[in-house]
């Protein structure tokens, strides 16, 4: 009987020090994602603002381009 208790005790001691550090591993893979997810969080801003700023040069080349076209218009017409 105190073999059969000794032995339940042993058992409950190695499965309670593999769940804690299951849950320890799972801690650290949880901060190291909330870290991810605070780092991802301005990427959105940033991609915003690249686009606008590539929409604003964009717009530039076509009026650029516009007024090129419309000198050698003038300067072929004559």
């Amino acid at each position: 009987m105190n073999i059969l208790i000794i032995s339940v005790i042993f058992t409950f001691q190695k499965t309670k020090e593999v769940e804690e550090e299951k849950i320890s591993l799972i801690n650290l893979e949880l901060a190291s994602e909330k870290k991810i997810a605070n780092q991802l969080k301005g990427i959105p801003k940033k991609v915003e603002r690249l686009n606008y700023s590539t929409q604003n040069k964009l717009l530039r080349i076509k009026v650029s381009v516009f007024n090129l076209n419309f000198t050698f218009d003038e300067l072929f017409k004559t």
